[in-house]
């Protein structure tokens, strides 16, 4: 998502990623429909997180790293896993604000889940808060036994 142009404030990067979801189609595979569960531009999460959850256990376990910069802890949101699985991307800690992490596209075929991961960064002359963040994003997605790859993409927002 590239703001020509315009100067985007923190709060508004955290809702645009929270607000990407969508489906995608791989050749010869189906669309994987998905939505957000949680984004925030802030998390407890220091290195830069993939994880796929498919039980509670693990959900309670990604959540309290997600949250552990917090306290009291938030409330977790419900999942059915049963139908559903659910993806955790994040960037690690980033030196200022102006980053995000977005998922625009998931897609399966031949037996692996893809899911593409990209790193939104603030390019030159573009105003950010100067302080630590740590973008997160946690989508929900039917539940899929296949493995998922996870695809890298970076975009630098333009900003002069």
């Amino acid at each position: 998502m590239a703001a020509r142009g315009h100067r985007l404030a923190l709060p508004v990067l955290a809702f645009a990623a929270a607000c990407s979801g969508g489906s995608a189609r791989d050749p010869g595979g189906k669309d994987v429909s998905f939505e957000s569960v949680y984004a925030s531009a802030q998390s407890g999460v220091a290195s830069p997180l993939r994880e796929v959850v498919r039980s509670p256990a693990q959900w309670v376990d990604v959540w309290d790293r997600i949250m552990a910069d917090r306290s009291p802890l938030p409330p977790r949101p419900e999942v059915d896993f049963d139908r559903s699985m659910l993806l955790a991307v994040g960037l690690g800690t980033r030196p200022s604000g102006g980053y995000a992490v977005q998922i625009p596209e998931i897609a399966a075929g031949a037996g692996t889940v893809t899911a593409t991961v990209r790193e939104v960064a603030p390019g030159r002359g573009c105003m950010a808060t100067m302080a630590l963040t740590a973008p997160i994003l946690v989508v929900r997605l039917e539940r899929l036994d296949a493995e998922v790859a996870f695809v890298e993409t970076r975009e630098e927002r333009v900003c002069d």
